[in-house]
């Protein structure tokens, strides 16, 4: 429990610097904690499964990402992984604690803030996304 608390605070720290560092600066923030959020990623995922074998194919590093790293990351399991049979993925998780906290209600609109706490977090294969 408290390792999460001190996780979201860190979390929004890092937002608001980068924010206030940019000027408000939508484009740039989100640049900077696109790139952040990729290493971190990176990082994670690579010391995670150094004791793995190397992955034949896309297929099992998705299975790896979603049975041990979203654990790892997020103490539960995912909810959906959909495929178009087009390469891409995409996790479905109703129930995220991390934008759950930062999106009050659903019909509020999306400001730039909570878009760029959402961006921090993403775990994205390129960092320019």
């Amino acid at each position: 429990m408290i390792d999460e608390t001190l996780f979201d605070y860190l979390h929004m720290a890092i937002v608001d610097y980068y924010n206030n560092e940019n000027e408000n600066d939508v484009e740039s923030t989100s640049s900077y904690l696109s790139q952040i959020g990729y290493r971190v990623g990176y990082s994670l995922s690579e010391r995670l499964s150094k004791e793995n074998p190397r992955y034949r194919d896309e297929l099992d590093t998705v299975k790896y990402l979603c049975k041990e790293l979203w654990i790892c990351l997020f103490k539960k399991q995912m909810r959906n992984l959909l495929n178009n049979h087009q390469n891409i993925y995409v996790i479905h998780d109703g129930r995220f604690r991390l934008l759950q906290q930062a999106l009050i209600t659903m019909n509020k609109p999306i400001d730039n803030i909570n878009r760029l706490h959402a961006l921090y977090m993403r775990y994205n294969h390129d960092p320019k996304i």
